[in-house]
């Protein structure tokens, strides 16, 4: 009985995470109630509300399911919003705008395999397009993937939560090497816009997969529809001494993780 009310008394008390699109870190994580993500039009900032202007709205307080842009100091347009409905909501909100919007464009979705039929998905649109390909140090398999920068890092760190809580989902292995590499803003940051106003960055990698050395390409583009469509194994690298590092919430990540976790054990073999 006391084990009963304990459980309960957790469940009332934990808030699980929504995930917010986030210029910086791909995604970062706010409290489902009362947690709020955030988008300046006129910026292009996506964040979980990191200055709390979505949180000292008064007549935010308390609101569920919402999603709307407000006016801030003397503008005579609505340029800052909130939202707390679904994931990814502050980017959600922009996508249908996405026309004439120099910030978003299409990104080409898709995954190669040398050995299998190449998967191509509906076009994404985000901020930051990448790709990620990988090969065979000698000879053997290679493989690329296309597709948008939050959505990734997003399918990351669930699938990751959802297999380390059930034990049945390692899609997140598939999306691995571009969460632990540096993120676009960052990497476009080194590099000029081409002659059609399109930057894009690439970095080289090495690594094990199974006691298997591979090489990799990591790749970010921004400034015109589908332009991680065509780059190539030859496309120029930067280098990045100090690249920004993909935990940023690492102990927040932890205690998410921990908390689903025990949850989950309590459920499972307690009732």
């Amino acid at each position: 009985m006391k084990l009963l009310i304990f459980v309960c008394i957790l469940n009332i008390y934990y808030v699980s995470p929504r995930f917010c699109s986030d210029s910086e870190k791909g995604v970062c994580e706010v409290e489902d109630l009362g947690g709020w993500c955030y988008h300046n039009i006129t910026s292009n900032e996506y964040n979980c509300d990191k200055y709390n202007f979505c949180q000292n709205k008064e007549n935010l307080k308390g609101r569920t399911n919402f999603g709307g842009c407000y006016k801030s100091g003397n503008s005579e347009e609505s340029t800052e919003c909130c939202c707390n409905k679904g994931e990814l909501c502050n980017l959600a909100m922009m996508v249908p705008q996405h026309e004439g919007n120099d910030d978003l464009q299409k990104c080409y979705f898709a995954k190669e395999r040398s050995d299998e039929e190449t998967i191509v998905y509906k076009e994404c649109i985000e901020p930051y397009c990448l790709l990620f390909m990988e090969n065979d140090m000698i000879g053997g398999s290679s493989r690329v993937f296309y597709g948008c920068e939050s959505k990734s890092i997003y399918k990351y760190k669930t699938s990751k939560i959802d297999d380390e809580i059930n034990g049945n989902n390692s899609q997140w292995k598939e999306f691995e090497n571009i969460y632990i590499n540096p993120r676009c803003s960052e990497m476009l940051n080194h590099v000029e816009a081409n002659e059609n106003g399109t930057k894009i960055a690439c970095i080289d990698t090495k690594f094990m997969d199974n006691d298997i050395e591979k090489k990799g390409k990591y790749c970010c583009c921004k400034g015109s529809d589908f332009c991680n469509e065509n780059i190539s194994w030859s496309h120029p690298t930067i280098f990045l001494p100090n690249p920004i590092s993909t935990e940023n919430s690492s102990f927040k990540n932890f205690a998410t993780t921990i908390s689903f976790i025990f949850i989950a054990f309590i459920q499972k073999y307690f009732f």
